[in-house]
């Protein structure tokens, strides 16, 4: 007895409800869709930022990459390599990751 109760109770108030009408549901729809779709351009760039942040951070400047063919094929001593300061000796470098690219998925550019 109390279910039949409950769902009349639930018809009467569902007729006092004011429903927005087609015109205002399909405003606000478009309404979320942009600010969704903005809110997802500002955090990609906000990501974007941040990567270039920490690439400036983990990845120093001073490394100096060459491909691994002018590593092998260099006569010069002067030449760096990848993982090494350019004009540290072999003794005095310091000591840094020798693939880079194992960070990001790319090799290291000049």
């Amino acid at each position: 007895m109390k279910i039949r109760e409950y769902i009349r109770e639930t018809k009467n108030e569902l007729k006092e409800v004011k429903w927005l009408s087609r015109r205002e549901t399909v405003g606000y729809t478009i309404a979320v869709i942009i600010f969704s779709l903005l809110m997802a351009v500002f955090l990609w760039v906000v990501d974007l930022g941040f990567q270039a942040g920490l690439k400036k951070i983990i990845v120093p400047e001073v490394l100096v990459s060459t491909s691994p063919e002018e590593n092998q094929n260099s006569s010069t001593t002067n030449s760096a390599k990848v993982g090494e300061v350019a004009g540290e000796t072999e003794n005095s470098k310091p000591k840094v990751q020798s693939d880079i690219s194992d960070l990001f998925g790319k090799p290291l550019e000049n």
